[in-house]
């Protein structure tokens, strides 16, 4: 049984950014044998389906849906399968909860427009991100 549980509820069906990342990573972590969190499996991974269409390609309804996901359902991910560490390939966790996260930023470019600010993803950058780093363990 792995103690890693990766998270790729942001995975989208034409990768690009983010979602190349992520793949390109997976086979590095396939020694650690890790739990994988998507909504379509992926070959020679322990993958657990998650519900579709949280991703970019959803719009913004997709981020908010797996926004809300990770508050509510990720953990539960966690503690079922006995994790001991969360690797998210972008700046998402679960916020005020004991899950050990790892997570990876990319791009804080949103911050430096003003224009942005009271927008959703200026919103997202200013607030969530920055709880998201103060409570994980490492930040790639």
């Amino acid at each position: 049984m792995s103690n890693l549980l990766v998270n790729l509820s942001a995975l989208i069906a034409r990768p690009t950014g983010i979602s190349t990342y992520a793949i390109n990573l997976l086979p590095h972590l396939q020694p650690l044998f890790p739990h994988v969190l998507s909504s379509r499996t992926i070959k020679g991974f322990q993958c657990h389906l998650i519900p579709q269409h949280m991703g970019a390609d959803a719009g913004m309804w997709g981020h908010g849906k797996r926004l809300l996901w990770l508050q509510t359902q990720l953990p539960r991910w966690y503690r079922q399968l006995g994790s001991q560490l969360l690797f998210s390939p972008l700046p998402e966790a679960p916020l005020f909860r004991s899950c050990s996260t790892v997570v990876t930023v990319h791009d804080l470019i949103p911050l430096r427009f003003p224009t942005l600010r009271r927008s959703p993803i200026g919103i997202y950058y200013r607030y969530y991100v920055p709880a998201v780093l103060r409570q994980s363990r490492h930040i790639l």
